[in-house]
């Protein structure tokens, strides 16, 4: 936990308050980076089931090449970034707050 914590403070990771386009950072702007992202690893949160959960699509399988998505631009530090960013914001609107 602590570690993880380190890792949050030194690349400024506070999720709560940011944009998708705002998590992917580098050389070219968050949105292109981002559009890239989605034509690999489309993902969408589509709604909640009948008891309130939410419903997430994301395409992630064999095929999906990321070495193709890093020699588009797309970092791994931004696409670990904008994963974390997409499951946190997936269990703050499930009020997890954490179990330790």
């Amino acid at each position: 936990l602590s570690a993880d914590m380190e890792y949050r403070k030194e690349r400024g990771v506070g999720f709560a308050r940011m944009t998708a386009t705002e998590v992917m950072v580098g050389e070219i702007d968050g949105a292109s980076l981002l559009q890239e992202y989605c034509k690999h690893c489309p993902n969408a949160v589509l709604g909640r089931d009948m008891e309130g959960r939410p419903v997430m699509y994301r395409r992630f399988h064999v095929g999906t090449c990321l070495s193709d998505l890093v020699k588009s631009g797309v970092s791994l530090e931004n696409i670990a970034r904008y994963n974390a960013w997409v499951l946190e914001g997936v269990l703050e609107s499930m009020g997890q707050k954490g179990q330790w």
